[in-house]
């Protein structure tokens, strides 16, 4: 995991935004990386990416975390589960004010029908985490459903104490 600024932040951009979907390798070897030194490693059953609604997948080429997990899965060696579906669509979180974006995105998501995660140990991955909201939704609902532990990856994490004090 990277800090969400200067080359970082425009590389995660040129790879959300622009298209560059090549930026998935770069992206996901470093976040295996991260996976591989972490307090957790080894220890996860699968990787499970963040879903998107399919009406915010309209226009994409790809869905970023996705191309990101599937790198990081071949690179790790942890299978992928397709536990997680996003039941809503409603805004994106980076339209959100960072205090409602817990609020914004409570009820979004669910398990994919047939899907059994007790006791599993789960690792979900996004793409970047501003407020952690997506993180502990995706978090809440697979513990609800039975799952021993999820741990959380990204790429990049914005930090809110360095924004607010290079913004002085």
């Amino acid at each position: 995991m990277a800090h969400y600024e200067g080359a970082t932040a425009r590389l995660v951009r040129a790879f959300k935004y622009g298209g560059r979907d090549q930026l998935a390798e770069l992206a996901g070897r470093a976040l295996s990386e991260a996976i591989v030194v972490s307090a957790w490693s080894g220890s996860a059953d699968a990787l499970v990416v963040v879903p998107t609604h399919w009406r915010h997948a309209l226009g994409r080429r790809f869905y970023a975390p996705a191309l990101v997990c599937g790198v990081v899965s071949r690179v790790t060696g942890i299978p992928r589960g397709q536990v997680l579906r996003r039941v809503a669509a409603g805004p994106h979180q980076f339209d959100v004010p960072r205090a409602q974006r817990a609020a914004n995105i409570r009820g979004k998501f669910a398990l994919v029908r047939g899907a059994s995660v007790a006791g599993a140990r789960l690792c979900v991955i996004d793409d970047v985490s501003t407020t952690g909201a997506t993180l502990n939704e995706c978090a809440r609902v697979l513990k609800q459903a039975g799952a021993q532990a999820v741990y959380g990856a990204v790429v990049a994490k914005v930090d809110t104490e360095w924004q607010v004090r290079g913004s002085n």
